[in-house]
């Protein structure tokens, strides 16, 4: 991670949500690409750091990147919620969490796909489910 995009792993989710991401349905922060994403969380750790300095009008975050962040502030009230991985789930164990080859209903999956603009993750996720089940010869 450090190499390829200059933020630490812990860092990607809010590099993502800063810079966007149209694979996952991200808008980002207008204006806001790679270097500057990585510049801000190199400065200020992560998203909550970035929105407190555009707020202190002491912070030495520019006019340009401050006026950005504060412009997104709805978008990064909710991104990071979105975006953050569960970790909390209480999963079953063994063959309760074998993948399937398809998913159970792909007309209402599609459906959700559109209505939420995640057509690209879902058809790299089927596409993915059916590579492993033709690699189990299901």
């Amino acid at each position: 991670m450090l190499e390829k995009y200059a933020v630490r792993a812990d860092q990607y989710a809010d590099f993502a949500t800063l810079r966007g991401d149209a694979s996952d349905g991200l808008p980002g922060v207008k204006g806001v690409g790679e270097k500057t994403a990585a510049s801000l969380l190199q400065k200020y750790d992560d998203i909550a750091g970035v929105r407190a300095a555009a707020e202190d009008p002491g912070s030495d975050l520019g006019p340009g990147p401050r006026a950005k962040i504060k412009d997104a502030a709805p978008y990064l009230e909710v991104a990071p919620r979105v975006v953050a991985v569960a970790r909390d789930l209480d999963l079953p164990r063994g063959d309760a969490l074998a993948l399937p080859a398809s998913p159970a209903d792909p007309g209402l999956l599609a459906e959700l796909a559109e209505r939420w603009g995640l057509s690209s993750p879902v058809t790299r996720l089927t596409g993915v489910l059916a590579a492993l089940g033709d690699a189990r010869g299901m």
